[in-house]
């Protein structure tokens, strides 16, 4: 949980822009493997370049699920500098894109819900948002990242 914490410290902006930490933190821990990869320097969330990027690009190999089956194939996703950075543009685009998951913030699980159930879709993963329901469950009962909250953020 080393990377984890200073991850959390930084949630008070999210905070801050009507969304859950802990649905942020659920979802940052999904897509880095509980931060052990993140894409490049700052991608906490699988953020894939926009039309008009100019900021950093990384390619990766990805899956996705094209009419139900499970595939490979590269994709460019944006990195940021700085977690800040990367923190400030995952609130802006949930507010821009994903009105259904800003709505109800404060349910973690119709936050999950609205990252897929929108005009966009967060994931082609048919299960995503049940991933991220049932991973919010399971850090919530974890004491150690209950502690680091509390420790690190007004909840």
């Amino acid at each position: 949980w080393d990377k984890a914490t200073p991850f959390i410290k930084q949630l008070y902006f999210i905070k801050e822009s009507g969304i859950s930490p802990w649905a942020c933190f659920t979802h940052a821990c999904h897509e880095t493997a509980f931060f052990s990869k993140t894409i490049g320097s700052h991608n906490y969330f699988g953020v894939k370049t926009p039309n008009k990027w100019t900021g950093q690009v990384v390619t990766i190999l990805t899956h996705e699920y094209i009419d139900g089956n499970k595939t490979k194939g590269y994709a460019k996703f944006a990195d940021w500098d700085t977690l800040e950075e990367s923190l400030v543009y995952y609130a802006n685009l949930i507010k821009r894109l994903y009105p259904n998951s800003l709505k109800c913030s404060p349910c973690a699980h119709c936050f999950f819900d609205g990252l897929v159930n929108g005009q966009f879709k967060w994931a082609t993963d048919p299960l995503y948002a049940k991933k991220l329901r049932d991973l919010y469950e399971l850090l919530r009962k974890e004491d150690k990242v209950s502690q680091c909250f509390k420790e690190n953020l007004v909840q």
